[in-house]
């Protein structure tokens, strides 16, 4: 579970959040 965290926190940071 750290591609979201590598994507979202470079693009969507509240979308890391949700997920």
């Amino acid at each position: 579970m750290k591609r979201w965290m590598a994507a979202g926190r470079q693009s969507s940071r509240s979308r890391t959040k949700s997920e």
